[in-house]
Order: structure tokens, then sequence, then C-alpha cells
């Protein structure tokens, strides 16, 4: 014998979400939130204000960088691999270090043999 749920009418539902943020973040939207309410006429500014307004300022190259800044070192030697594969081939991963790490070496080599 469980309660019954209550159900919200849509009309009258939150309109809002949650997003988590790290502190810092979170101060940083405060702050700004904070210069922009010193004002004599208008209404508060919101968060939700705030991101919309930066929101619209990004473009496709925008997100691709902020997309990049996830990638790890791993991510991107993963996706070099994959690039020369497609390109040259199949090879094994292992290979494919070897390649890496031969223009190195062979770059090093020369400068040794010059001393």
């Amino acid at each position: 014998m469980s309660k019954p749920e209550k159900r919200i009418p849509s009309s009258i539902a939150p309109n809002y979400a949650t997003i988590r943020v790290r502190k810092p973040t979170a101060n940083r939207i405060r702050s700004i939130l904070t210069k922009l309410n010193r004002k004599q006429y208008g209404r508060k500014v919101t968060a939700t204000d705030l991101i919309n307004g930066a929101l619209a300022h990004l473009d496709e190259d925008q997100l691709k960088q902020i997309q990049q800044l996830t990638f790890s070192n791993q991510d991107r030697l993963e996706m070099e691999y994959q690039k020369h594969c497609k390109e040259n081939g199949r090879i094994s991963e292992d290979d494919f270090l070897g390649l890496l790490l031969g223009s190195r070496t062979n770059s090093i080599r020369g400068s040794e043999i010059k001393s």
C-alpha cells in the first residue's frame, strides 16, 4: 500500500533545470551578474540572460576549440593513428609509434653525428 504519486500540472511546473558547474565558475558568474546589476533601471540580469547572451556569440570554430580542450594526449595519438591508417593503410599501433619516434630519433642521431 504505497502512496499515490502527486502529479504537478504542466501549466504550473517549474521551467528550470539544474546544471552543475565548479565553484570557481559559479563564483565568476555571480561576480559578473553583480557587475551587470549595478544599474538604476531595468529588471535584474539573471544567469539565464548572461548565459544565453554568451552562447549567442559562439561560432563553430569556438565550439571546436572548446571540444579539443577535452582531448587527452592519448586521444590525440589515437586520432593521428586513425588518420594515418586511413591515408596509408592499416599498420599496428606499435609500428605507428615507431614511425613517430623514428622521425625524432633520426633527427637526434643526425645532430649527434655532426658533433
